[in-house]
């Protein structure tokens, strides 16, 4: 699935929570014309006193079939906001636009390599593999990354962390253009 794919699913499943938002009001406009209509005669005054009127509704299968209604659109409201709510936090190749899964160092589709803009921010995450460091030590144990001093005359890649020469444009480990 790519994220093209994600966009039309989400189109639809916007479609769908309207369309079904729609029958919602359908659905109260309709049963309150019929609790309306069964509580009155013809000439609008109520047939008794409420409180026995509404008891005898609420035992009738129109009534129970409205309130089921009514019921089962909103658990269908609901459904389809947590399926939009997935497809909002499936996370894409920025190159290709491939689904991947967390974690991933590379796309599986194009073998982008995907880094998180939290990496270059955050101290205690390897730049390189992402992630927690383990220790204060000169290596990430998890991928052997060198870590080094922030000492700001040195460049480095915006990919991979890679110590650049200051003319270069490209990286040579990673290729990246700077």
């Amino acid at each position: 699935m790519s994220t093209q794919m994600i966009d039309m699913q989400k189109k639809n499943m916007a479609r769908k929570l309207e369309d079904t938002d729609k029958e919602l009001d359908r659905k109260y406009l309709d049963f309150g014309k019929w609790f309306f209509s069964a509580l009155t005669v013809d000439d609008g005054k109520l047939i008794g006193d409420a409180k026995s009127v509404t008891e005898s509704i609420l035992d009738r299968e129109e009534f129970k079939g409205y309130i089921s209604e009514i019921k089962a659109l909103k658990d269908t409201i609901k459904d389809v906001q947590q399926e939009i709510e997935m497809l909002n936090n499936i996370a894409t190749c920025p190159k290709c636009g491939n689904i991947i899964s967390e974690g991933e160092l590379f796309c599986s589709n194009c073998g982008e390599r995907l880094i998180n803009e939290l990496k270059d921010k955050d101290e205690n995450v390897c730049p390189h593999c992402g992630k927690p460091r383990k220790s204060d030590g000169q290596f990430c144990v998890i991928c052997g990354f060198k870590f080094e001093d922030n000492n700001e005359s040195e460049r480095r890649c915006i990919s991979c962390g890679a110590v650049l020469p200051e003319d270069v444009i490209f990286c040579h480990v990673c290729g990246k253009k700077q």
